[in-house]
Formats: C-alpha cells, structure tokens, sequence
C-alpha cells in the first residue's frame, strides 16, 4: 500500500479538498478535513473506482462511479500503482496461491500500518499547520521566495502594472513587520494568491475587472492579511502533510525550502478555510474603514468574480471560499453607518493602469 497528497472533489460541482489517498489492495481511503476543519474519510471499493492519467494536466485521477467523486494527484506514481494493484487482483487463483502465505504473515502488520497511516490522516496535518505558527519570519520569506522563484520560470510578468501595484500599496500605509512585494503575472486568469512572507502575485485578467480604486484596495487588503495572519504558512504546510512533518523533525530549512519548491505549481490554487477566508475578509474591510475607502470595493470586487465564472465554472481565487453572496452580506453588516471619503492619491495611482 502506498499514499499520496492530492486534491478530493466531493461532488462534480464541489471546490477541491486537500486529502491523502491510501491505496491498497481492496479500498481507496481518503482522510481529509472538510471547509470547516471538520476530519473526514471516505473508504472506496476497488470495484466502484474508476482511475485514468490526465495528460493535460498531468494528474492521476480516481473516480468513484456511484458519487462521481474524484480524487486527483500529481504525476502518473498513483495511477501506475492502481494499475499494478489492478492487475495483481485480476491473477489466477494458482498465480495469487504462491504469495497467500506471504500475506497472512503481514496481515498484522498491514492492519497496525493502516491504523497508523489513518492517524497520519488526521494528525500530521494538524500538527504541520500548528508548526507554521512559530516558523520565524525570515523563514517565511525564504519560503515564499523560493516559491516564487520557481514559478517565475512559467510565468511573464507586466512590469509596468507590478511598479503601480507596489505603489497602491505603499500609499496605504500598512504597517507590518512584513516586507510586501507584489507580482503582476500577464494572465487572463481570475486569480491572486498570496505566499509566506510577503509575496503577493495578481494576474492581469482580475486586474482589468476592476473599474474603481477600492476594489484593487479590497484585494490587496484581503491578500494582505493571508501574509500577516500567516494564513498562507499554515495551510501551505497543511497542505505538504506528512513529507513537511518530517522534514521538520529530522531534516534542515533548506530541505523545507525543496519540498515546497517541488509543489510549487500546486501553491497557486492553494485553498484556505472558510473561517481563514472570512477572517481575511473582515481583516481587510477594516484597514479599508481606517482609511476612510469605500466598502463598495469588497462588494463589487466579489460580484467580478462571481460574474468570471460562466455557468457553474468557479475562478480558481475563489474555489475555496465563503459563497460569494454571504461574504457580500456580511460586509455590508460590517460597513453600516461607515464614513467614506475619496483618496485622491489612490485614485491616481489606479488611473495608470487603465492608461
């Protein structure tokens, strides 16, 4: 039996879930914690699965042809498992009789690692992510930049929009321990995501959305607080499992640092909590209170992506997060009775990028 990270899909309309599979010889067993933190595992019957090899995306992926649930990892070494497994089951009674001595001698043994690769389920996430709250910050920032250095390889930056971005932000005057330095990536997708230590990076196609000045203060603000609330640490490390508990425990920075490389492409997608996405909601509306910026931002910024998204599609910012019509309303809640003025400075800065 081996396991792997990946990406759970419920239902077919479902946001990913970052899980484990565990594959053995009768079931795929996935241990995961749902939107609210909640731990969950589901157990699937090799006759019920259905696995194939996504090319495109280079992805193994399992269906479970009952529910449609999907479980998808990176690189062919799941499905090429799945298929060794699949055609040992389908020997002979004669071929499977020569090693059914060999498998009543480790029958004990498989159940003490199956028990034991359960509670990797659940526990070593947990204490992953609990390990992010007392990483140092310039840990962080190695981290963070030694992620954006490998995606920088795949990626074209507008240089032009990335010195206004830096700009916007420096007029807002947040403080923070945190050295911020945003990206702009020439993209038509609807995406930003923020990594540890400071790193923002935001793609032209939810830039050339925006049509008031506020809306680019809400995001900023809203990714701002996944670097200082340390959100994008601790479900990074979540997400790197067991592979980053060890690492911790036995190994040095620099073989953290190479983990997490190694995942880097798997970082823009990163999913947050619903609580951790509301907490950077309503972190974010409040340095837009202090400074006087209209709320209006947050509200029309959600309605761009809402609007994004062609039918049941969901832009990949916003995947994991709260439904966009209650973080809508409890912004709204939040801005009762809030004093607005116009930032003249602010509003220069955006105007350059709509030149």
């Amino acid at each position: 039996m081996k396991t792997f990270n990946g990406q759970f899909y419920p239902s077919y309309f479902s946001p990913p879930i970052e899980a484990t599979l565990l594959l053995s010889d009768k079931t795929l067993s996935i241990g995961y914690h749902d939107q609210a933190g909640i731990p969950g595992r589901q157990d699937w019957s090799m006759k019920e699965v259905q696995g194939d090899f996504l090319f495109a995306e280079q992805r193994s992926r399992f269906i479970q042809t009952k529910t449609q649930a999907e479980f998808r990892v990176a690189g062919r070494g799941a499905f090429e498992y799945w298929e060794e497994i699949k055609t040992e089951a389908e020997k002979s009674w004669f071929q499977k009789k020569r090693t059914g001595n060999l498998r009543r001698t480790v029958a004990l043994l498989s159940a003490m690692i199956i028990a034991g690769t359960l509670l990797y389920f659940f526990m070593v996430p947990w204490l992953a992510e609990q390990m992010a709250t007392v990483v140092s910050k310039k840990t962080e920032r190695q981290l963070g930049d030694n992620v954006f250095e490998a995606m920088q390889n795949t990626q074209l930056e507008d240089t032009m929009a990335t010195r206004v971005l830096n700009e916007f932000f420096t007029a807002l005057a947040i403080e923070t321990d945190y050295s911020i330095r945003i990206t702009v990536v020439k993209d038509p997708l609807v995406n930003a995501f923020a990594l540890p230590g400071g790193q923002l990076v935001v793609y032209t196609g939810l830039l050339e959305s925006m049509e008031t000045y506020p809306e680019l203060a809400a995001l900023l603000s809203h990714e701002f607080v996944h670097v200082e609330k340390r959100h994008a640490t601790r479900s990074i490390f979540r997400a790197m499992g067991s592979g980053l508990f060890i690492t911790l425990l036995f190994g040095k920075s620099s073989g953290l640092a190479t983990l997490v490389i190694d995942q880097a492409n798997q970082l823009r997608t990163l999913s947050y909590s619903r609580s951790l996405e509301k907490e950077a909601d309503l972190e974010g509306y409040r340095l837009l209170q202090e400074r006087g910026i209209d709320p209006a931002g947050y509200e029309q910024l959600f309605k761009h992506l809402k609007d994004s998204s062609p039918g049941t599609a969901i832009p990949e910012m916003i995947s994991s997060h709260p439904d966009t019509d209650s973080r809508i309303q409890y912004i709204r809640e939040a801005a009762r009775g809030q004093v607005v003025k116009e930032d003249s400075r602010l509003g220069s800065i955006f105007a350059q990028l709509k030149k």
